[in-house]
């Protein structure tokens, strides 16, 4: 990965308590049905019982592959609006399709339990003291992600997402150097706040970054409305990010931002989309599929695509399906290919889509269509029923639809 995001995010279950399914909950986002799991888990390390929710990209149980993982603390605020940014995201290419985890908590105060201990400038406690992030750190890596990891397919590629105390977890993830979470994600953290009488968070973010390489720290908080606190946050920001530059790791990626015009919480949005953003440039995912299906070899050109930009991140990169309202996906542009009566190279282009998606009632009926086209009728009825069978399994909405499409091919069969 070219680029690793500190995020403040992330969940842990209990290897030996006992997991509930309280929930599941099907919804339509970005045009498509995703699926939403509540789990109710107890944990040794916390001695309590976790709420845990999991939201699973569109066609979960039709796919194969793994997805990176978007770990939220501060589930109650944070999951439904990171959810739906990275599922309309992806729907997109904007960034890959990912499992979104969030750790709610029961009450405000028990957020502090994921606090750093740390005073203000002007010897203020905040956050009633702190609590223990290592333990949490713990829980995640020892009991929740191993967990998940036998009933979830997680790719090992974890974003890590804090909001205000639950910030210090993020930073005891970073502070600690571990490999566990390649992304971290800290909003309205405090980097001025002092751990120590004489060392700041950011001081001590600056002193992990030997730690680290191919990480990105993204920080976001949003700008005081008083003209002479802002100045003082200000200016520890800039140095802050000066002191970075002077020691920045080789592909190492800090951002620091004041979002102008955005309370402490109110920068969720504006933060959590520069986030994304840095994580996933849009100009290395935007792949352009008209420049694709104008190559000499559309096949070739998506797979060399998916390829370069999984070894960049450092972990499988797959281009969408299907998608709502746009051709950028491996089932609409097999349409413009028939469309323009490139059905050699439309053959190849499905086939290379359905290395990705074996189980792709849609592609499965893309080459039906190539195969009807280029005047092959059995080959063309063979894979129509592929689609209906894959339909069928997974109760895919266009089961009716390829019925009937195959008593057209059987008719004109015949003739």
């Amino acid at each position: 990965m070219k680029h690793t995001l500190v995020i403040i995010a992330f969940f842990s279950i209990s290897l030996i308590q006992a997991q509930k399914q309280l929930h599941t909950l099907k919804i339509k986002s970005a045009g498509e049905k995703t699926i939403i799991h509540q789990l109710q888990l107890e944990s040794e390390i916390l001695k309590e019982s976790r709420d845990v929710y999991i939201s699973l990209p569109p066609n979960y149980d039709k796919n194969i592959q793994s997805y990176p993982v978007v770990f939220v603390l501060d589930g109650e605020f944070l999951f439904d609006v990171t959810r739906s940014m990275t599922t309309l995201w992806a729907s997109r290419n904007y960034m890959p399709e990912s499992i979104v985890i969030g750790l709610p908590n029961m009450s405000n105060e028990k957020r502090f339990d994921l606090a750093l201990k740390v005073k203000g400038a002007n010897g203020n406690v905040y956050y009633h003291g702190g609590g223990d992030p290592k333990k949490y750190l713990r829980f995640f890596e020892k009991e929740l992600f191993p967990m998940l990891a036998k009933k979830y397919r997680l790719a090992k590629n974890r974003t890590l997402i804090g909001l205000s105390p639950t910030s210090g977890t993020v930073y005891q993830a970073f502070f600690s150097g571990s490999n566990f979470f390649q992304v971290f994600i800290a909003m309205n953290g405090g980097i001025t706040s002092f751990l120590a009488p004489n060392k700041t968070i950011g001081d001590e973010l600056i002193a992990s970054l030997d730690k680290h390489d191919n990480t990105v720290l993204y920080l976001g908080a949003g700008a005081q409305s008083d003209p002479k606190r802002e100045k003082v946050r200000l200016l520890g920001q800039q140095q802050f990010l000066q002191r970075v530059q002077e020691k920045k790791q080789k592909g190492t990626k800090i951002v620091s931002e004041r979002h102008k015009n955005e309370s402490g919480y109110g920068v969720v949005i504006p933060a959590l989309t520069n986030a994304f953003k840095t994580i996933y440039p849009r100009d290395e995912w935007l792949l352009d599929y008209w420049s694709v299906m104008d190559s000499k070899n559309p096949a070739l050109a998506l797979k060399a695509y998916y390829a370069q930009l999984s070894t960049q991140y450092g972990f499988q990169i797959y281009p969408l399906e299907s998608g709502f309202n746009t051709i950028s996906n491996l089932y609409h542009a097999a349409r413009i290919l028939l469309r323009n009566k490139k059905v050699t190279a439309a053959k190849e282009f499905i086939k290379q889509g359905l290395v990705y998606y074996p189980n792709s009632d849609k592609l499965y009926f893309r080459l039906s269509q190539a195969y009807q086209q280029d005047q092959q009728l059995k080959e063309a009825v063979q894979y129509l029923n592929k689609a209906i069978t894959l339909a069928k399994k997974h109760q895919q909405k266009e089961t009716s639809f390829y019925t009937n499409e195959l008593q057209k091919l059987m008719l004109l069969q015949k003739k």
